[in-house]
């Protein structure tokens, strides 16, 4: 968004709207807590709004604040539309991960690859839930489709602990060996972007 629609934006009177779209500019710059404080005094103009409540639950997710993010999402996960919900279900099952309630995050990533089994965040949310249960081999589907887009080498960390887990500790090494030619090759672009960066004008 350019300066120009944000000061458009910020001279509207205060309404949801005008919350909703600062919001979605924090949450575009990753500032998360900026859009959870934008979202909250949006709820005030709509408090029943179940889109305004999934994307304030999932700005709390991407807040890291866990607890709050199941606390806002639990009453609606299982309501339409937000039960269709892949962002609304992935936040949810993954702030579960992350607290160690393993099978109830199982059961809700689950459900949000089924919703939509081409959704990158869901398919890795729901194999790391897999990997940390034990069911190795669930997870390799959910992984190997992602390996060609695997820009920073996660995915095939991810892939090296289920291959290993099954006992296939040379594809698990050659895996790991794959993510780190990856890193260095991400950590070699971001230099030439610098100097690109700082390089002065001919």
């Amino acid at each position: 968004m350019t300066k120009e629609a944000l000061d458009r934006l910020d001279a509207l009177p205060d309404s949801r709207e005008r919350r909703e779209g600062r919001a979605a500019v924090a949450t575009a710059d990753r500032r998360y807590p900026d859009a959870v404080r934008e979202l909250t005094t949006a709820l005030q103009f709509a408090p029943k709004d179940v889109g305004l409540i999934g994307q304030l639950g999932t700005a709390l997710y991407l807040s890291r604040e866990y607890e709050p993010a199941l606390e806002i999402l639990g009453p609606i996960v299982e309501q339409a539309p937000a039960s269709d919900d892949v962002r609304v279900l992935t936040a949810y099952g993954d702030s579960l991960l992350q607290l160690d309630r393993i099978e109830d995050a199982v059961r809700y990533l689950r459900r949000a690859f089924t919703a939509d089994t081409s959704d990158q965040a869901a398919s890795l949310s729901l194999a790391r839930a897999c990997i940390r249960q034990g069911d190795f081999r669930a997870a390799l589907p959910l992984l190997e489709w992602q390996l060609a887009g695997d820009a920073d080498g996660s995915v095939h960390v991810l892939l090296s602990r289920a291959l290993a887990g099954l006992g296939q500790t040379e594809k698990a090494d050659a895996m790991i060996a794959k993510s780190q030619e990856i890193q260095a090759a991400a950590r070699e672009r971001a230099v030439q972007e610098g100097k690109r960066t700082i390089s002065p004008p001919k």
